[in-house]
């Protein structure tokens, strides 16, 4: 089966390449590493602030709604400002996501450079 992978993963151009992996007896000595530390933190950095954002944004709606009639006034016609929020958080999810896939980027980068720096050690 594994043969039957690799000659379609060949014969298609669009088939995601598999990186090398690092042995187990190696990730020790990458979790010590200081580039490695130092992406972990940063990536906690946005994800964790990011993530309390989405969250907060997201109950807030059900809170507001639930609690109070503020949002229930009519803008236009029968659009209602929670409409507008509900919506809102559509504009927010993707801005999310693309700010993280911009930063994501960057950190596949860090992550490739210490992976060839311990491969090439081997």
């Amino acid at each position: 089966m594994s043969q039957k992978a690799d000659t379609n993963a060949e014969r298609n151009p669009l088939a995601p390449m598999k990186p090398e992996h690092l042995p187990y007896s190696l990730w020790e000595e990458v979790a010590r590493d200081e580039t490695f530390r130092h992406l972990v933190a940063e990536k906690k950095r946005f994800i964790v602030p990011a993530t309390i954002f989405f969250l907060v944004y997201y109950f807030a709606l059900i809170v507001l709604i639930g609690f109070f009639t503020f949002l229930n006034a009519k803008i236009v016609a029968s659009i209602t400002w929670v409409h507008v929020f509900a919506l809102s958080q559509f504009v927010m999810a993707w801005t999310i996501a693309i700010l993280y896939a911009q930063k994501a980027n960057r950190f596949d980068r860090v992550a490739d450079t210490i992976r060839h720096r311990f491969l090439s050690r081997r």
